[in-house]
């Protein structure tokens, strides 16, 4: 605690004065409520290099809320040995399933560094990406079932390279100011995804959510067409933020060949997951792209002009 403006004691952050009061037979809440050890605080604890000339799998190592920025020390490793002229390869680190990591995972990566999560991620994460590769892919619960896969605000901030998969949904101004990355969303985006993107592609496979592409001006972005669940041709538009200056078209042969580009790795890190059956329908919907998407591209239709964006 501290002191507050009237000279008394304000207990902030006391998560050792906690309990739970309530709902014991239906969920154990005792793990939130446990201090964070700071041994385990941020990513350079958890660097995903060792070595300069071979993968690294260590130990698996299950994340939580106070493991931040998780690969962005390794990122800077990389960037120096490329300028010193060393060789560099792919550097690749797995984490415990279950793992849902802090904010900034693989924030500001860079080529060659490889970062898969079964679980999910806070916000920020692949933000400022210069390349490399992310998943965040759906794990196994008790049930054996596979759930979750998704993170938090502003996925993909900015990304100028890379490629990034996100098997869940992703919550608010996902892909905002993407400037050249690759992005698969598997699930929900949570609205105003896209805002201000310049350059880059993005697939979503869910719902994209409300007042998307406002500002867009580059690149492109192919979105789930499926009139069984409200995203027809009306339903899509209906999603495009008033301001934004889109064109919504059928994908022609070159857009067909662009989303097999995008949607054929994410296919295979399902299969690779032990996800057959999501990937043989990520295959299909592959098959079928003509049908089963529309292009969002920077073009001359305009919603509603008088709305400003900002």
């Amino acid at each position: 605690g501290h002191l507050g403006v009237d000279g008394t004691e304000e207990l902030v952050g006391r998560a050792d004065l906690l309990v739970q009061a309530r709902g014991l037979d239906a969920v154990d809440l005792s793990s939130l409520l446990l201090p964070t050890r700071p041994a385990r605080r941020g990513g350079r604890d958890l660097r995903v290099l060792a070595a300069p000339h071979a993968p690294v799998r260590s130990e698996l190592v299950r994340l939580g809320s106070e493991h931040r920025f998780v690969g962005t020390a390794s990122a800077g490793q990389l960037a120096r040995q490329k300028i010193a002229g060393a060789v560099v390869t792919r550097f690749h680190r797995d984490f415990d399933p279950g793992s849902v990591a802090g904010n900034g995972l693989g924030a500001y990566a860079t080529d060659g560094l490889h970062v898969t999560i079964r679980g999910g991620a806070q916000d920020g994460a692949a933000k400022t990406a210069l390349g490399g590769a992310l998943a965040v892919l759906k794990a196994r619960n008790a049930r054996g079932a596979f759930v979750d896969g998704s993170v938090g605000k502003c996925f993909a901030y900015g990304a100028q390279r890379g490629r990034f998969f996100v098997q869940g949904g992703a919550d608010a101004r996902a892909g905002i100011r993407l400037s050249g990355a690759d992005v698969v969303f598997g699930g929900d985006l949570r609205g105003f995804a896209f805002e201000y993107m310049t350059g880059g592609r993005a697939v979503v496979l869910g719902d994209p959510g409300r007042w998307i592409c406002s500002g867009m001006s580059g690149g492109v972005v192919y979105l789930r067409h499926d009139a069984t669940r409200g995203l027809d041709e009306h339903g899509l538009r209906d999603r495009l933020a008033k301001g934004a200056k889109v064109s919504l078209r059928v994908p022609d042969a070159e857009d067909v060949a662009l989303i097999g580009e995008l949607l054929g790795p994410y296919a295979n890190s399902l299969q690779d997951s032990g996800q057959d059956e999501a990937s043989r329908e990520v295959v299909r919907l592959m098959d079928d792209a003509a049908a089963s998407f529309r292009v969002v591209r920077p073009g001359a239709e305009v919603v509603e002009q008088t709305i400003s964006t900002e």
